[in-house]
């Protein structure tokens, strides 16, 4: 069987090797510091949202507009 961490780690790996979309619904903030992007969401509405920047990095983003 598999640990919820080894199925993680099988994600972003999926990810990182074939450019697949993954959409991971955690409260655990180990897996959303390994994401590209971060969407947090409050009474069913968008929130905030992260994307990470080239250099590692991120960037903070409006609901309606990241950059």
């Amino acid at each position: 069987n598999l640990t919820g961490k080894e199925i993680v780690d099988l994600l972003f790996r999926l990810n990182k090797q074939d450019g697949r979309t993954i959409i991971i619904v955690s409260h655990d903030p180990s897996v959303s510091e390994r994401a590209t992007r971060t969407v947090f969401l409050r009474d069913g509405q968008i929130a905030d949202e992260r994307r990470r920047t080239q250099g590692g990095a991120f960037g903070l983003c409006l609901p309606t507009r990241c950059q």
